[in-house]
Order: structure tokens, then sequence, then C-alpha cells
């Protein structure tokens, strides 16, 4: 259940599997604070702690393990409707921040390897424009 407002935790716990904010509307301790928050709710309910996914994350690895630190889970990063030279060195970024490519890994010319990484960021339904880190892995994982 994506949203913050003041009725938003109390619907995660009710009907939801995870909670989904928006990046960028408060401070990291804020965020910290609410996260403890629905966790105290979930377990008040019985329930298991609930995953929490940043949506519009930032693409910088300092933040994203910044906002690990404090309880997300998964980042999903924002890409613009826009053409592929746009889209494309996000994309890219995307895929270095998340692990899949090392950066300058390959050659951004080179259109075969450009597909390549694309392709999988773009097929695979494990790793479409999010950047997460399990507490038992560093894997990590991007989606569109």
């Amino acid at each position: 259940i994506g949203g913050d407002g003041p009725r938003t935790l109390q619907r995660v716990i009710d009907y939801g599997d995870e909670w989904m904010p928006i990046g960028g509307f408060r401070s990291p301790a804020s965020l910290a604070r609410r996260i403890d928050e629905l966790q105290a709710m979930a377990k008040a309910a019985g329930r298991a702690p609930i995953p929490v996914s940043m949506f519009g994350a930032p693409m910088r690895k300092e933040q994203i393990e910044a906002l690990e630190a404090i309880g997300v889970s998964r980042c999903v990063f924002f890409m613009p409707p826009a053409g592929a030279d746009v889209v494309l060195p996000r994309l890219r970024h995307a895929a270095e921040v998340a692990g899949v490519i090392r950066p300058g890994e390959d050659d951004e010319d080179d259109a075969s390897a450009r597909d390549g990484w694309c392709t999988w960021l773009l097929s695979s339904p494990r790793w479409m424009a999010a950047c997460r880190r399990g507490a038992k892995h560093t894997a990590r994982q991007a989606t569109v």
C-alpha cells in the first residue's frame, strides 16, 4: 500500500503486505520513526514485520544504504517517460547502483552489451526499477 497519510499505516496493517512511501517527502529521521511505528503496529496486530519499499528513491549508493539502515528493504527508482537518450543513461546508472554492472564495465557505444543489461533490467521480475539488499545477502536488485 502506498502513501503516507494519517491512516496509511493502519491500512497497511489491515490490508497490505508492504508499505511504499514516496521518497523525498520525509527526512531520514522522520521516515525511521514512521517505519518503527509501522513495525510496532504490526507486532501489536500479531503480524510479522512488514517490508518497506521506497518509491522514487535516490539513485545514490550511500543514500540507499542509509535507507536500508532504517528499515527500507527495497528502493524503486523513478524512470521518466522519455526517449532512449534520456532513459538509457538512467537505466545504466540504476544498473550500476544496483550492482548489476560495474561502472565502466561495458562501453555505452556497444549496443549488444547495452541491450543485454537493459533487457535484463526490463525483463526480469526480480530486477525491475529497484535496489534491494536483503539482511542475509548483499545481492542488489533493480526493477523498472
